[in-house]
């Protein structure tokens, strides 16, 4: 990531599962008024994770 302003959010990682090269995680990126909740699976290759594929849905603070 390139270095840019300092943004109002808070970033977690919910949820993080790994079999041998594979895995999946949850990510969340919570704005005042809203967050990001990110669904990435990852693979191992030469020895480094990579995202292979991502989704993602915006909640809001109404939102449970």
């Amino acid at each position: 990531m390139k270095p840019g302003p300092k943004q109002n959010r808070k970033t977690s990682i919910s949820y993080i599962n790994v079999t041998g090269t594979a895995a999946n995680a949850t990510l969340e990126i919570a704005y005042p008024d809203f967050a990001f909740i990110d669904y990435m699976n990852l693979l191992k290759v030469d020895g480094e994770w990579k995202i292979v594929s991502k989704i993602f849905y915006k909640k809001t603070k109404e939102e449970k």
